[in-house]
């Protein structure tokens, strides 16, 4: 059940923290007097100057806390007159209070003290033992002080920096200062020796408010702010792990500790922590995790102005119910008596208060201004020559919407015109193009400088407004004729066959002909009968990489065409054949289509369908050498044969 309580404090803390963005500036100072919860330390420091004073108090009601209660001369286990139960257990109840003091010595550097005093109180009658002799009325009350603690945190790096992750080194010593003869119940667990409360032997006896000896502590600090990651999410994760050595010839412990801390708002806090500690002892044994204090401890905190600070919570017992200390007292309060407990009470009811503020003139962001004159005492002034007295960053002099880390011309403000805007320098010939924008019709994309219209500014991509980009036009300033003849060119063609006739008077313009004769072939004799075998187009030519007759070719076709129509009973065979670039496959397909194309031509010109076949050959029959080109161009051909 405690575990599951663990997970949804968790699981909350972690889901409000996505529905606030905050910043917040006065930290948590706990018992200890250092920048952090009730048991857990911050990586955070109080900055230079900074004094803390403060009172940490827990106090719990625990009727469950004492398991029982023997008499150590004859192991006779104390009961009440006239109970009929075999044990009759007095309650408990204790508070705790840390009289804490902290000093920021430096940015990165504090000092803290803090000294405890603390009160038991046992609630009982008159009790007996089991064989009937009565030993007093165990109730009662006691208090003194505990072991005082000096400590310092040192944070790595020490110099001003802010970062995701923060680290640091904390040190701390305990002095024997407590009470040694005052308490019924120890204040740690480690202050129990194994020999202690053997039945029948004195053994160690137990100090309850004191180790009796010096302890060292030694932590790392770890501290994760994700508010740095950009998340809007206020929430710092805080991880201390170390040892406390103890010079009294007590156990050594293993110390561990997570947090969560998140601040909806400035001045109020929510977090919930784990602590636990390991004694040296448990993992010789085998460790078991409940055998030693293990507790979980949610609280919220109050930071508002002025320097004071609240917190409120709770400490709850995670430890094993079945984990008992047994221990005699060093003291008159319960001599003679051996006590059963738990770890620690089930429960306890904490609180801190205390104040914190700067005693020495404050400089929070270094820039060399006093807070005091400082308008922006937590951002440090840029010293960039501009406005520099008022301690005000200036991140961008010029107010040109560019901050002046990325301005390369800080005191000159961009024009804002959508042109390389982020350099924050002004740009009066966006395109380079040597034509002022003012004066640019299209001040984005530079002129051609092709000596047409080259003072507008804009590129003139087609001068002779053919259709024909002039990267490609071989004729910048003459139209093409569009007349389907080499229209990719630019160029205009005036006799395309080449027949000396000019187009505008040639009725034949794509195929060449005789000037006498309009520019047409004359009519020629029958045509021959096509032989068998091997009968190679020459002049049949296509488009590159493509099955489309070019218009040379039509002459030729025609004569074959002729010829079929004269020779009604000819069948032929038309196989169309590639070079040897590219693949395989593609130029099979290719040179079929190409067989096609002649096959469809002559079908359109009225060959009927049944006479004629289209066949892919490929590269597979090459007439000639594939290295050269003269080799590829007769071997890009169309034969004819006859099947007839």
């Amino acid at each position: 059940m405690r575990f599951h309580l663990v997970g949804a404090l968790v699981a909350v803390c972690l889901a409000v923290s996505q529905s606030f963005a905050v910043t917040y500036t006065a930290p948590i100072i706990n018992r200890f007097g250092q920048v952090g919860l009730f048991h857990t330390q911050s990586a955070m420091t109080l900055g230079m100057g900074r004094l803390h004073v403060g009172a940490y108090g827990n106090i719990s009601l625990d009727s469950k806390y004492i398991h029982s209660i023997v008499d150590a001369a004859s192991g006779d286990t104390l009961k009440k007159v006239g109970d009929t139960l075999e044990h009759h257990i007095p309650g408990l109840q204790t508070f705790n209070l840390d009289l804490a003091l902290g000093y920021g010595i430096a940015r990165f550097l504090d000092f803290s003290a803090m000294m405890p005093v603390y009160f038991d109180r046992v609630t009982g009658e008159r009790y007996y033992t089991s064989g009937g002799g009565e030993v007093g009325d165990l109730g009662g009350s006691a208090g003194g002080f505990g072991d005082m603690e000096l400590a310092l945190k040192f944070q790595y790096p020490p110099y001003p920096h802010k970062r995701f992750f923060e680290m640091a080194y904390y040190g701390a010593v305990s002095v024997p200062t407590g009470s040694r003869k005052q308490g019924f119940f120890p204040r740690h667990a480690y202050y129990v020796k194994d020999t202690s409360g053997t039945i029948g032997d004195v053994g160690d006896l137990v100090a309850a408010y004191t180790s009796r000896g010096a302890e060292i502590d030694m932590k790392m600090l770890w501290t994760f702010d994700l508010a740095q990651l950009r998340l809007a999410s206020p929430v710092l994760v805080h991880v201390n792990y170390g040892a406390r050595w103890n010079l009294a010839g007590l156990d050594h412990l293993f110390l561990l500790n997570l947090a969560f801390e998140y601040h909806p708002v400035e001045w109020f806090g929510m977090f919930t922590e784990f602590s636990g500690e390991t004694r040296i002892s448990n993992v010789e044994r085998g460790f078991k995790i409940g055998d030693d204090p293990l507790r979980l401890s949610p609280g919220i905190s109050f930071t508002p102005p002025g320097g004071l600070h609240f917190t409120i919570g709770a400490d709850i017992n995670l430890s094993s119910d079945t984990a008992l200390l047994r221990y005699e007292l060093d003291n008159k309060s319960a001599s003679g008596k051996v006590f059963a407990t738990r770890m620690e009470p089930r429960w306890r009811l904490c609180g801190t208060i205390g104040w914190a503020g700067y005693i020495l003139p404050q400089d929070a962001d270094e820039d060399g201004i006093k807070d005091a004159d400082d308008r922006c005492p937590q951002d440090p002034e840029d010293l960039d020559g501009f406005e520099d007295t008022d301690g005000c960053p200036d991140p961008d002099n010029d107010k040109d919407g560019v901050v002046d880390l990325k301005d390369k011309c800080p005191n000159d403000a961009e024009d804002l015109d959508g042109f390389e805007d982020e350099d924050g320098c002004p740009d009066t010939d966006n395109d380079n193009d040597r034509v002022p924008d003012s004066l640019d019709q299209c001040p984005l994309v530079p002129e051609d400088l092709d000596d047409f219209e080259d003072k507008d500014g804009c590129p003139d991509t087609d001068n002779d407004k053919d259709g024909i980009p002039d990267s490609v036009d071989h004729c910048l300033t003459l139209p093409e004729d569009k007349d389907g003849f080499q229209d990719n060119d630019g160029c205009p063609d005036v006799d395309n066959d080449l027949d000396e006739v000019p187009d505008s008077i040639d009725r034949c313009p794509d195929t060449p002909g005789e000037k006498d004769n309009e520019g047409c072939p004359k009519e020629k004799a029958r045509a021959k009968e096509m032989k068998r075998g091997r009968v190679i187009l020459r002049g049949v030519n296509f488009k590159f990489g493509s099955a489309i007759l070019t218009g040379d070719s039509y002459a030729i076709l025609d004569r074959v065409y002729q010829s079929l129509v004269e020779w009604p009973e000819i069948q032929i065979e038309i196989r169309g054949h590639t070079d040897s670039i590219g693949s395989r496959i593609a130029n099979k397909r290719l040179s079929r289509k190409r067989a096609e194309s002649v096959s469809n031509y002559l079908i359109s010109k009225g060959i009927s369908p049944e006479r004629l076949r289209a066949e892919g050959m490929g590269e597979d029959e090459p007439i000639a050498e594939n290295a050269t080109a003269e080799g590829r161009a007769m071997n890009r051909r169309v034969e004819l044969h006859r099947i007839d």
